[in-house]
């Protein structure tokens, strides 16, 4: 939809007032790609997730899509 129209506003209602409980739910800032992907870095890191430091970071990425595959009951929300 068109910029100013509420997108963000109702998911972040959502994020904050699900009328479910979710075990993992992240919010993700997704106006750039690098951005994207240091956030989902971030998001595995605190969940345990190890990488190399020499892992590309489009492995890490598959990497942590694999593991999110493996996961249940999550919320992702991809602002912008």
């Amino acid at each position: 939809g068109l910029g100013g129209m509420g997108k963000t506003e109702l998911a972040k209602y959502y994020y904050l007032h699900a009328p479910r409980t979710y075990a993992l739910r992240a919010w993700f800032n997704a106006e750039n790609k690098e951005q994207l992907y240091a956030q989902y870095v971030d998001l595995a890191k605190a969940n345990g997730v190890e990488f190399s430091k020499e892992t590309p970071i489009q492995q890490q990425v598959n990497q942590i899509k694999k593991w999110l595959e493996s996961q249940e009951n999550y919320l992702l929300v991809y602002d912008n």
